[in-house]
């Protein structure tokens, strides 16, 4: 690979969604009951590790690129930031839309813009149009004070947690949940995900400029999560923790430590199956990753519309449903090739960019602060 970018990255991103996806699958079909039996239990709980992952792949990213873009151009990181966050918003409008002339249902674009117990499949969308919002900030504490930012970040979802976890049985909880993690159901709220994202902004920090600071939360944290998922095992035992982690209306969908802990230590089970997957060198298989690997949100979009579709025509009975996974789990990646071949085309990448850029330049006062110094491209540990 000659484009600059880590591949094992493109092929954690690869698998993570993959994983999504297939849960998605085995709910949308039914495959199988997930409590049922102890491989359901297995496999689930692999499954819920996508998220988390996404997650933490997403901090590791802020600070491998972002960071460095912010450092030569304070402007323009932030810029493509609101820029992302857009583009997710605008996913949860076309979902939203194409629900409304299916259904004819006036209420489709609050349910997959706010609520977050309709639609879950779509989401990480919402996580994203928040959380992309929050990293000019975090890019800008991140410049000035290093390491310490992720301990900030911690303290403020330590106390807002503390703060709203009384309320989250009062209505309109469900609205104010989508956007702040209140008790979602489905979780992590936002505010609660920002455990995940300042984790995987650590590992970053470590890996692009050996950071002390970041190297000491990183551990605290994998320690305190080793903690906190053997005290639980020791009270409840082992196959109680793995319901927890399988039933989202527990530890997720209530956005509770133990959740936090599993994410982050599942990250190293996923990150070994994907560097596993980047030592395949057949060019194939190498440039399949590489292309749905750095196309994540569209290849995650496109599952779930995909799996939505499926799921009103694929017969009852489980050889149908197993056919009709594999099916949507080629459809997917195949997606994704058509949208990267059409989007090479001249014609077609000016008009997206047009369109983002009528958007931002709208905004752009907002983004752009005037006179900004220049920032030293060494940031502080």
């Amino acid at each position: 690979m000659t484009t600059g970018r880590i591949y094992v990255l493109d092929c954690l991103r690869f698998v993570a969604v993959t994983l999504a996806i297939v849960s998605h699958i085995v709910i949308g079909l039914n495959l199988w009951d997930s409590t049922a039996s102890l491989t359901g239990i297995l496999a689930k709980v692999t499954t819920r590790s996508a998220t988390p992952s996404l997650l933490i792949l997403f901090g590791l990213m802020i600070e491998i690129v972002q960071a460095r873009r912010y450092e030569t151009d304070p402007g323009g990181a932030p810029r493509r930031a609101i820029s992302r966050s857009l583009d997710c918003a605008f996913v949860l409008i076309l979902v939203a839309a194409i629900d409304f002339v299916l259904n004819r249902d006036v209420t489709s674009i609050f349910k997959y813009l706010v609520l977050q117990d309709d639609h879950f499949e779509f989401a990480i969308f919402r996580l994203y149009v928040v959380i992309l919002l929050l990293v000019p900030a975090m890019l800008w504490l991140n410049n000035r004070i290093g390491a310490w930012t992720y301990v900030a970040t911690i303290a403020v979802v330590v106390i807002y947690d503390a703060a709203t976890r009384p309320i989250t049985t009062s209505p309109p909880y469900h609205a104010i949940g989508a956007l702040f993690g209140l008790n979602s159901y489905w979780g992590p709220g936002a505010v609660h995900s920002l455990v995940f994202v300042v984790f995987g902004m650590s590992l970053g920090a470590i890996y692009r400029r050996r950071s002390t600071g970041a190297t000491i939360f990183a551990a605290f944290l994998m320690l305190a999560s080793v903690a906190i998922v053997g005290i639980y095992i020791i009270r409840n035992g082992i196959m109680d923790f793995m319901l927890g982690v399988n039933e989202l209306e527990r530890f997720r969908g209530s956005n509770d430590a133990e959740y936090f802990a599993y994410g982050i230590l599942s990250f190293g089970f996923i990150f070994a199956i994907s560097w596993l997957f980047s030592l395949i060198k057949n060019p194939a298989i190498m440039r399949l990753a590489f292309t749905t690997g750095s196309h994540t949100l569209t290849y995650f979009f496109m599952g779930n519309v995909i799996i939505n579709l499926a799921v009103k025509i694929t017969p009852d009975g489980p050889i149908a449903a197993g056919i009709a996974a594999v099916g949507i789990l080629s459809a997917s990646i195949l997606s994704v090739q058509c949208w990267v071949w059409l989007t090479a085309k001249p014609w077609v990448r000016r008009l997206i960019d047009g369109a983002r850029d009528t958007v931002l330049n709208h905004i752009g006062l907002s983004i752009k602060p005037p006179n900004m110094p220049k920032i030293s491209a060494t940031p502080s540990a």
